[in-house]
């Protein structure tokens, strides 16, 4: 039996005998009914009362109890709230958070940290950069495909145990890749690094589905803010990712950046296995796998998150020759990717949590992605304005488009959770993994 909180607050419905009438019986809602060093049946029974019901509510309403008391001469209705969660539920929330967070910037550093070196040391192996740039296209290629499986999977494998397998496959792929320098050149080299950078892929793609499905279980109040900032520490770990491996590379040579990255993977898988319980969520096996994802507005979630990395793509490929007329030296030239990642990461969690406050996630989602196309139109400039590209209006523009971007992809989402919760979807993990999978996919599709 649980221990009890202090009970917090007490009124009390006076009533006589004499009026069974006004001996109402009104649900009463109890979070935690407890008393300090004893048992609920024992607090119960000392109390000067001649019948005592207690009983469940429906199984949505977790931790819920509805309590009459029913004395001679009043009707007894305790209310509690039980703000204070007991220690080992708030022990257990900083664990899983610490380690999500944690995994979510590796992986992001995981993916992106081969970009500055990998391609010379592949040219040096005779791979061209039609080829190994393979390598880099088939962990979105993994992502695209295998992120709806995951999520349509969570209500059969266990949460915890895909969050140890994800980040043990991203640390030990990690290392792996650290090696290649040493592989005979041609197809051998090529071969490994794809095979090397699929099974990653299966982990990156697994961990980021699985840290955004059970954050949201754990966190339901804050579902969308959580989910923000999940993305958040994954941009980050994007951002941080090229500039990491780069000065590793040149501290200690080819191996030295996937080693430390490996080693950081593994090491939070072990922390988790040892400081995260088993994560137990109530799921339902839901059936209408199709029905959730073909209805109208879902797929304009779906289209919302697509358009949003399809500009993260273009923007990578097309901003650096379209930046060469103002002949920016390169530290300046990074600079300009990393301010415009950085305001994307940054801004997200500000929106999640206009979301969870209760603004519209629609309006707020048009925002964004008004504020976004307006942004585009800047940075080329469109030909029918009559200015002249500029640095700095092109920086302003990036910043904005970022921040446009960054309400897009966060809104969607809330919205995409409470339009499948009201056309009867249960409000649970088999759901969330769901919608997750779909997202991450459509983010690797994007880019």
């Amino acid at each position: 039996m649980a221990d009890l909180e202090v009970i917090q607050e007490v009124t009390f419905k006076h009533v006589t005998p004499e009026d069974p009438v006004a001996l109402t019986r009104e649900s009463v809602t109890l979070d935690h009914l407890t008393a300090p060093g004893s048992d609920k049946d024992d607090y119960l029974s000392s109390q000067p009362c001649r019948h005592i019901t207690t009983s469940f509510d429906s199984p949505s309403e977790q931790n819920t109890e509805t309590v009459f008391i029913e004395s001679e001469v009043f009707f007894e209705e305790k209310t509690v709230k039980g703000n204070d969660k007991p220690p080992e539920k708030t022990r257990r929330h900083k664990y899983i958070l610490c380690c999500f967070t944690l995994g979510n910037l590796l992986v992001g550093a995981c993916y992106s940290l081969l970009a500055p070196f990998f391609p010379q040391v592949a040219e040096s192996k005779g791979a061209s950069p039609s080829k190994y740039g393979m390598v880099f296209a088939v962990y979105e290629l993994v992502g695209f495909v295998f992120s709806p499986i995951y999520g349509r999977l969570l209500p059969v494998l266990k949460p915890t145990f895909l969050m140890y397998a994800s980040l043990f496959l991203c640390g030990g792929c990690s290392i792996l890749f650290g090696f290649l320098h040493k592989s005979p050149p041609g197809t051998a080299f090529l071969a490994l690094a794809l095979a090397i950078r699929i099974v990653q892929g299966f982990g990156g793609c697994a961990f980021y589905t699985v840290s955004s499905a059970t954050l949201i279980t754990e966190f339901p109040e804050k579902a969308t803010f959580i989910y923000a900032t999940m993305e958040m520490m994954y941009g980050v770990g994007m951002i941080i990712g090229p500039t990491l491996g780069g000065g590793l590379y040149q501290l200690g040579g080819y191996a030295l950046p996937f080693v430390v990255l490996g080693v950081g993977l593994l090491f939070i898988s072990l922390l988790a296995f040892i400081l995260v319980p088993e994560i137990e969520a109530v799921m339902t096996h839901t059936t209408g796998y199709r029905r959730l994802l073909l209805h109208p507005r879902m797929i304009i979630c779906q289209l919302v998150v697509f358009s949003c990395f399809m500009i993260f793509g273009y923007n990578d490929a097309t901003l650096e020759p379209h930046l060469r007329r103002f002949n920016l030296q390169p530290a300046v030239l990074g600079l300009v990717f990393v301010i415009s990642g950085g305001v994307y990461a940054l801004t997200t969690p500000i929106w999640g949590y206009l979301c969870d406050s209760g603004i519209s996630s629609r309006f707020l989602c048009l925002t964004g992605a008004s504020i976004s196309f307006l942004s585009i139109l800047l940075i080329g400039p469109a030909p029918f304005f009559s200015f002249e590209a500029d640095l700095w209006l092109i920086i302003v523009a990036l910043i904005f488009l970022e921040l446009g971007l960054s309400a897009k992809m966060v809104c969607s989402f809330s919205a995409a959770i409470q339009d499948s919760v009201k056309r009867g979807f249960p409000n649970d993990l088999s759901t969330y993994g769901m919608i997750c999978g779909i997202f991450a996919s459509m983010a690797s599709l994007g880019l």
